[in-house]
């Protein structure tokens, strides 16, 4: 059974009165999920729409433009015609400069390099930008109006708001002045010179800033998996910040490409130096156009998301740390070992249910350490046409992953809730050590077995079945985690570890994140704990009192002796005055 095969099977099982798994999706959100799989270097794409689109459909890659945009910009630096280092000022029209500049930052303006842009921490303003309707704004206006903010742009003046390089601040405004730099530098229009350095190169050939004409394999925009979005689409001439259109399967052929480059395969589109200098964080998780491999080092990506209902995601893995690709301090260069361990990964120690003492180890980080051969060359993309698209991408991720045997994607890495709920598999028995967990977590849950002997949360006096989670299980130091959902609720528990201790995690799938709730004692816990603790204060009182005596004797002992120099000394003068 192809991997495909058993996910439509999983998103069929999470309602079988759907007559398709299209039909599941749409009624979580999205009518349209494109797909592609990189296995080992192999990939595959596949899509689930209840509308016909396939996996040749062009969907809008919203904010993936970015790392596409910067592998441009790094091509040209191979090829000796910019540096990361340039300034910004140096290689803009003058009255592109006059548009940034303001009487007060003038002089900050100097200080901007293409390094800045990329990893946005250039302190350039405009987070996002909205695009224009094709009905309300056919015309979209020319760049230089966007830059100066003046109508008819639909964003501000591109301006500096903070000191350049000195902190990470996302900025599609950034984005915007780069293309404008690599417009001016190459003398060609952005699609023109992107399609050179990168599609062509890479065998794109679904991948386009500008609709050919008498394309129809293009997907619209929905509010939901039913009811579609006024603008089929809206158009960005921001096309280095969120303009492309592509495929899941061509997204990952960069992250082919990448991942080859690191190796020093793939020195055609990049050499292995500039690869790794590219995907190393720079500030705050943000590498070179990317969300950086940073701690646990192993993997890199871009989410996206373009008004109004286009929501993907694309992952690949990398093993930064044998690059040298990781700052200091994260678990890459620089770093020795202690006691055969990377030095960070001890945390500290603490003892564990039975009260023997242990070592507390970073388990996320040495999760994905063992598990670095078995995700070489893998990725997943995930594109969608609906608002509701970033719950739907990460469940379809984790089922990909739990489906292939691989890990957890920690998709808060790329701005994504940690909590969404996964979806359910009943095709596997539920861990027996569950009951390890049994009992009374927090103020008012309570995991107990049911009349099947299956465990069941209780909350109050209502109770819920819990199901198996399909997502991979995390790994700790004592064991893996037992992953199970709530029955018909996006909600999830994880029973887990921290600090050697169980926990139980309560993931609530509306994104206000993760609970972690510690066990309660029952009476008789609470009673012996409490005998303990009067035997342990008897036993210290005893011991002060046998000090206290030890200590009065030998006060008795040092007085006496004392007595007894004294009335030596005594006799001695008296026989020395005869």
């Amino acid at each position: 059974m192809s991997c495909y095969t058993a996910l439509e099977a999983l998103v069929a099982s999470q309602n079988p009165s759907h007559p398709s798994p299209a039909a599941v999706l749409a009624d979580l959100g999205t009518p349209s999920t494109s797909i592609a799989i990189l296995d080992h270097g192999t990939i595959t794409t596949h899509c689930i729409s209840t509308v016909g689109d396939n996996p040749d459909t062009l969907f809008q890659a919203c904010s993936i433009s970015k790392p596409i945009t910067a592998l441009a910009a790094m091509r040209l630096i191979q090829q000796g015609k910019l540096t990361l280092d340039d300034k910004v000022v140096d290689l803009l029209p003058a009255n592109v400069t006059e548009l940034l500049e303001t009487p007060q930052t003038k002089h900050l303006l100097l200080q901007v390099t293409i390094r800045h842009l990329l990893s946005h921490t250039s302190g350039f303003s405009v987070h996002g930008v909205p695009g224009y309707s094709p009905t309300s704004s056919p015309s979209p206006p020319p760049l230089t109006k966007i830059v100066s903010g003046a109508h008819p742009s639909h964003t501000p003046q591109i301006r500096l708001i903070s000191v350049p390089g000195q902190a990470f601040s996302y900025s599609g405004g950034g984005f915007t002045v780069l293309q404008l730099v690599l417009e001016t530098l190459t003398g060609k229009s952005f699609p023109d010179f992107v399609s050179e350095l990168v599609f062509v190169p890479l065998g794109m050939d679904r991948s386009c800033y500008v609709l050919g004409e008498g394309e129809k394999n293009v997907a619209s925009a929905y509010w939901t998996g039913f009811t579609a979005c006024e603008d089929k689409w809206r158009a960005h001439p921001e096309r280095a910040a969120a303009g492309l259109w592509t495929t899941a399967g061509d997204l990952l052929k960069v992250v082919k490409a990448l991942q080859g480059c690191l190796k020093g395969q793939g020195s055609a589109i990049l050499g292995k130096e500039l690869a790794v200098e590219m995907l190393t964080e720079v500030m705050d998780g943000t590498a070179l156009g990317w969300d950086a491999p940073r701690v646990p080092g192993t993997i890199f990506g871009h989410c996206g998301a373009n008004l109004p209902s286009w929501r993907c995601l694309v992952v690949g893995w990398a093993d930064m740390e044998h690059f040298g690709g990781l700052k200091k301090g994260e678990g890459g260069q620089g770093e020795g070992k202690v006691d055969g361990k990377e030095e960070g990964e001890k945390v500290q120690e603490a003892k564990d249910d039975g009260g023997n003492k242990i070592e507390i180890i970073d388990f996320e980080k040495v999760y994905y350490r063992k598990n670095k051969a078995l995700m070489e060359d893998c990725g997943i993309c995930v594109m969608t046409n609906s608002a509701m698209g970033v719950d739907i991408i990460t469940k379809v991720i984790h089922g990909i992953s739990y489906l292939k045997g691989w890990v957890q994607v920690p998709v808060y890495m790329f701005g994504y809730p940690d909590s969404i709920t996964p979806f359910f598999t009943d095709t596997i028995k539920i861990d027996g050590n569950w009951k390890k967990w049994a009992g009374a977590w927090g103020e008012d849950w309570i995991l107990e077995s049911g009349a099947d002997e299956c465990p069941v949360l209780r909350y109050r006096e209502t109770v819920i079945k819990l199901v198996p989670a399909a997502m991979p299980r995390m790994e700790y130091e004592q064991g893996q985690s037992i992953d199970l959902v709530l029955e018909g609720l996006e909600m999830m528990i994880r029973l887990g570890f921290i600090e050697g201790k169980r926990v139980l995690e309560l993931w609530r799938g509306d994104g206000w994140g993760i609970n972690v709730l510690e066990k309660k004692q029952d009476e008789s816990e609470e009673r012996k704990k409490e005998e303990d603790g009067n035997k342990e204060d008897k036993i210290e009182e005893d011991k002060t009192k046998e000090n206290r005596i030890e200590k009065d004797e030998s006060n008795k002992e040092e007085s006496k002796d004392s007595e007894n120099k004294k009335h030596n000394s005594e006799a001695a003068d008296k026989l020395t005055d005869y």
